[in-house]
């Protein structure tokens, strides 16, 4: 991987719409930001993964829950 894209939007649509435009301008990768601050990054890449076919998907940042 040679560039990545860290989001940090907080709509899912845009979320999609930036998946899909990073892909088409050549990123290598698409990374979701934390829930904190974001929507769950988990259905941020659910989309991107829906709408994408190359870019490689990671997330930031996932909370373990203690217990």
């Amino acid at each position: 991987m040679k560039f990545g894209l860290v989001l940090t939007l907080s709509d899912v649509r845009k979320t999609a719409d930036v998946a899909r435009l990073a892909e088409e301008a050549g990123w290598d990768g698409f990374f979701a930001g934390d829930a904190i601050w974001f929507v769950d990054p988990i259905v941020a890449l659910t989309v991107a993964t829906m709408i994408t076919s190359r870019i490689r998907l990671g997330i930031m940042v996932i909370p373990m829950e203690g217990g």
